[in-house]
């Protein structure tokens, strides 16, 4: 199929995207359209003005902030990020997240903030946003604001980005980060591991997913870990994908993480399933069809397939949890 008429603007500033946004109801962001662009081939979309931010300065950087976070803009393609051997050392969760989503070819037009901006719950990247408390920056009519991964999610293929504003960079923390019980030193990928900027702490994190094809996952599990030199888990983050209608943070698993101690599968398990349907309960009072996604990719639709895994995902999920654990326990040594 081919997409329906639309019209097309590449405004050069930010604020020309706004009002062409303000102008248009029902106009779509265009970044990187990896998931924008089969969606208007198959009618599924039928936006009336795509609008275009390639023209837009400053939007394809990644930039280390005083605060010890990075702040990577909305032109920021997968690829771009997946080179950066620094940025894999500053943030390793992220590249090793990176690279699992979709293949080269995907990676080398898709941008990071669409990925997170077309809210598919099944997908790693909200995921990983969620895991790592990360803050979309966006700009609209009324100026910029700051929206936090917890109230970014409003269901699959919908987030709390107005449709008149546009999320313009995503903000995440840095292995420099100092750590909190609840915030690790650094964001470590799958089996990756380092130590904070004192020594003092060796981080470590996993990301363990059901993948029936290559390039597509069905569910899965992002954790990262901070140890002491004397073992004991100083901090601890999980949230796991394709189990409902939005990322889930597994609160009850980190604090039996923390607690020490083995890890008990039959006990990770449970606290999973707990998380699960609390999850489940907080999703099904959600309003429908409020919010966007207005996000770089300009994805503004419905989320793919999996937007939740079913039954099967979160039978696996405590399992997918444990090994997630482990893995980051021990490349946290």
């Amino acid at each position: 199929m081919k997409p329906a008429p639309f019209d097309y603007r590449s405004p050069a500033t930010l604020d020309d995207v706004v009002t062409a946004l303000a102008e248009q109801p029902g106009a779509r962001v265009l970044a990187g359209g990896q998931s924008l662009l089969p969606a208007l081939a198959r009618r599924a979309l039928r936006p009336p003005l795509l609008v275009d931010l390639r023209a837009v300065p400053g939007l394809d950087r990644i930039d280390r902030t005083s605060q010890a976070t990075l702040f990577i803009g909305a032109r920021v393609t997968q690829r771009q990020i997946e080179r950066d051997h620094a940025l894999a050392g500053e943030c390793p969760l992220l590249a090793e997240t990176i690279r699992r989503v979709g293949h080269p070819q995907t990676r080398t037009r898709g941008t990071l903030v669409g990925g997170l901006a077309h809210a598919d719950p099944a997908a790693e990247l909200p995921a990983l946003l969620v895991a790592l408390d990360g803050v979309v920056h966006a700009r609209g009519p009324r100026g910029d604001r700051r929206i936090g991964a917890d109230a970014f999610y409003l269901g699959p293929g919908r987030t709390a980005l107005a449709p008149d504003e546009v999320a313009v960079a995503v903000e995440i923390p840095s292995a420099t980060t100092t750590p909190s019980p609840a915030v690790p030193t650094g964001t470590p990928g799958d089996a990756g591991g380092g130590t904070d900027d004192t020594g003092d702490l060796a981080v470590g994190g996993a990301c363990v997913e059901v993948a029936p094809r290559a390039t597509v996952a069905l569910c899965g599990a992002l954790a990262t870990v901070a140890r002491r030199a004397d073992g004991t888990v100083a901090a601890a983050r999980i949230a796991l994908f394709g189990v409902a209608a939005r990322p889930v943070r597994a609160r009850r698993a980190e604090r039996a993480v923390l607690d020490g101690g083995p890890l008990d599968p039959a006990l990770i398990a449970l606290l999973t399933r707990e998380d699960l349907d609390a999850a489940r309960a907080a999703d099904a009072e959600l309003p429908d069809g409020e919010g966007g996604t207005n996000g770089a990719s300009g994805t503004n639709g419905a989320a793919g397939a999996g937007a939740d895994g079913g039954d099967y995902c979160r039978e696996v999920a405590g399992e997918l949890v444990h090994r997630a654990i482990d893995r980051a326990l021990v490349a946290a040594r």
